[in-house]
């Protein structure tokens, strides 16, 4: 009996994005690197905490591709999403 009161409270949970992601290259559909996505202040941001990269390439690659506040700095711990917010319910 306890458990049928129990069901409601496990569904009624909101299901968050926080957590650690895989991002999935396009090209090859093998994973590249891991987002962690968290919260703060009730926003959401996201950083690169892993990247798998081959063999013969630069395990700790730079960021170069835009000319903004990041460039240059180390993809690994980059921050890719920031001040994320609800909006309604999404």
């Amino acid at each position: 009996m306890i458990f049928l009161f129990q069901v409601p409270h496990i569904f009624a949970k909101e299901l968050s994005p926080e957590g650690r992601w895989k991002t999935i290259s396009d090209k090859t559909g093998k994973v590249t690197s891991i987002v962690t996505i968290s919260q703060a202040e009730n926003m959401l941001g996201g950083k690169v905490t892993e990247l798998f990269r081959k063999p013969e390439q630069d395990p700790n690659p730079l960021w170069t591709k835009y000319p903004d506040v990041q460039k240059d700095q180390s993809i690994i711990g980059l921050t890719i999403l920031s001040g994320l917010t609800k909006d309604g319910g999404e």
